[in-house]
């Protein structure tokens, strides 16, 4: 597991911060709910990039 997967599952609340980085989540956490957060999570950050382009298209303008 990556740095960022284990910190966004820690954000989601799925793992505590004081958790082994190295355990996997496959024994708390279904497999299902795995995939709903990483799209979840892919989701949000498209999200975020087209906001941002949208936020700096503003700025160019004014």
């Amino acid at each position: 597991m990556r740095q960022v997967e284990r910190q966004q599952l820690i954000e989601l609340g799925i793992l505590t911060p004081d958790c082994d980085p190295r355990i996997t989540t496959s024994q708390k956490v279904s497999p299902e709910r795995k995939r709903n957060v990483r799209r979840w999570v892919k989701e949000r950050e498209a999200m975020s990039g087209v906001l941002l382009t949208r936020i700096l298209e503003r700025l160019k303008r004014a």
